[in-house]
């Protein structure tokens, strides 16, 4: 008696595998027409699972879609509601002959474009001609024994491919990430020794253009996740997510996180890098053209690497690029409607790790040595418990999908999880002036923002443009609040290092026209878009 192949491995991790078929269903509104071609498409794609890769029946994915948006049985909608329940037909058998089988791959080998109905036509009329009877054979059973087999049509196809170029059609349909060796760097601790850094980066396929990218001391999944949530913030939620096979990507924490915010988690193809040529290309750019430069500036801290490669990629978004003949700036910010933004509350919990734990006798349960008090009613359950790695100081627990209540340990005794590898700081070191080039791209990079806040105290107040302070604290007035939190402070801190210098007549009267029309109670991110469109009459940039 075997299980179903498609629910075979652990609940959650079957639940991902599904998310992934569904992902391109749920990430962007769609009409009916639209739906129906989408689920024809992806019921003609080989998906991967925990035991294999197979196609999916376009009834399954419509089941699926309706679980992951409106629940099923005792889970509420999200990616719960796709975990596996017991097969109903338990008893039946679902073996093939091993005759059939080998058969089977002996015809398929023969003829590696040869489909799998026509191959059960062929086993049929074989059977009909020996005077046997005609085998049952269904074509997903069969695929999952030619899978086994190594039998599959892509398998035995030739090696030559030819890759056709595609882009996709609009900002934010697809951001291609991936990992790449750094330079070397003092280390921050062991003085006279050396250690690597990692670039992490994504980019749209669409406009060439970086919404984020980073160097760090590890290449991990903490800060994986940190370089895509600044990517969320400063140019929203893309439709798809293009990595590679990496095991940062392949975590699972990572898919949740995925699944968490709509996008399609999508993995190239193993040992094919064309798939995510345009990461690919970007990073060579960036190895033949800053690495050069940062070594022989002479950079020493993290800190001074990134301040200059920030100060590098405003150079790159202003280039025309070959392919799109325009700059990546440019046609960024002609799409700034398509971007799907997320609050920054809602973006802290979806970046919240996840782990089961069994409650004892005593009602409570361990996490990385901290011991968390929980109700009576959970004793002896195993429960979900969702956490910030960087803070165990309070957790979430859920039980069967649902959320329970918040709990603090009894004692904290470490405040940071084992397994997030917190990335280390450097010391703050004082830019040094050693060549030309990178004193000449960070300047020009700050010379607008330095040029406002190098004003006088006593001058600020009668000046034609407006500080970072003075900027935050119009957009908190707007709000109608006395400050923002911190996540907005980082959105309105990005904003202004991109327009600075800002009129203070124009920025003051678009939010005064704004709260007017619109009222105090919108997305912070609502006041930024008047803005640019205000400052993009006055400028001809944006």
């Amino acid at each position: 008696m075997k299980k179903n192949p498609i629910n075979q491995g652990k609940p959650e991790e079957v639940a991902l595998a599904r998310y992934a078929v569904i992902a391109p269903l749920v990430c962007r509104e769609m009409s009916r027409e639209e739906l129906w071609e989408e689920i024809k498409r992806v019921a003609n794609v080989v998906h991967r699972f925990p035991d294999g890769h197979r196609r999916v029946s376009r009834r399954s994915i419509r089941r699926w879609r309706q679980y992951y948006l409106k629940g099923r049985a005792h889970c509420e909608p999200g990616l719960e509601a796709l975990h596996p329940k017991e097969r109903t037909d338990q008893g039946e058998p679902r073996i093939l002959p091993p005759e059939i089988i080998e058969r089977a791959v002996a015809l398929r080998e023969e003829m590696p474009s040869r489909k799998t109905g026509r191959i059960i036509e062929l086993l049929k009329l074989e059977a009909e001609a020996g005077g046997l009877s005609a085998p049952e054979v269904k074509e997903s059973t069969l695929n999952y024994h030619l899978r086994r087999k190594k039998a599959t049509r892509k398998r035995l196809r030739s090696k030559g491919r030819a890759f056709r170029r595609f882009q996709h059609p609009h900002r934010n349909s697809c951001w291609q990430g991936d990992w790449a060796d750094g330079i070397w760097l003092e280390h921050p601790t062991k003085p006279g020794k050396s250690r690597k850094c990692y670039l992490h980066a994504f980019i749209d396929d669409r406009t060439r253009y970086i919404p984020h990218a980073e160097f760090y001391l590890r290449q991990n999944l903490p800060c994986l996740e940190d370089c895509l949530r600044k990517a969320i913030l400063k140019g929203g939620i893309p439709e798809m997510t293009y990595v590679d096979n990496g095991s940062s990507y392949q975590a699972g924490q990572f898919k949740k996180i995925a699944a968490r915010l709509g996008t399609n988690l999508v993995f190239a193809t193993e040992f094919c890098p064309e798939g995510k040529g345009k990461v690919e290309r970007w990073i060579r750019t960036v190895k033949d053209d800053f690495f050069a430069e940062a070594q022989v500036s002479e950079v020493k801290t993290l800190e001074e690497l990134n301040t200059f490669l920030w100060a590098w990629l405003e150079v790159y978004h202003d280039r025309i690029h070959s392919s799109t003949k325009a700059t990546p700036r440019q046609l960024w910010r002609t799409e700034v409607g398509r971007a799907r933004v997320v609050e920054p509350e809602k973006l802290v919990d979806i970046f919240l790790w996840e782990e089961t734990r069994k409650v004892d006798k005593s009602g409570t349960f361990q996490l990385d040595g901290n011991r968390y008090p929980v109700s009576e009613h959970l004793v002896r359950e195993v429960v979900e418990v969702r956490f910030n790695p960087f803070d165990l100081e309070k957790v979430r627990v859920y039980y069967q999908g649902l959320f329970v209540e918040s709990t603090s340990p009894e004692k904290l005794v470490t405040r940071t999880s084992a397994k997030a590898m917190p990335r280390r700081h450097d010391k703050k070191a004082p830019l040094e002036s050693s060549k030309a080039f990178r004193r000449q791209v960070v300047e020009g990079y700050q010379a607008q923002v330095r040029q406002v806040m190098s004003a006088l105290p006593g001058q600020i107040e009668n000046a034609a443009y407006l500080t970072e302070r003075q900027f935050v604290q119009h957009l908190a007035e707007a709000l109608g609040r006395n400050s923002l939190r911190k996540a907005e402070r980082n959105l309105a801190f990005e904003f202004f290092q991109s327009y600075a210098p800002l009129p203070k007549d124009t920025v003051t009267r678009t939010l005064a026209e704004t709260v007017s029309e619109q009222g105090r109670d919108l997305h912070l991110r609502v006041y930024l878009r008047k803005i640019r469109e205000a400052l993009s009459g006055l400028k001809g940039a944006f």
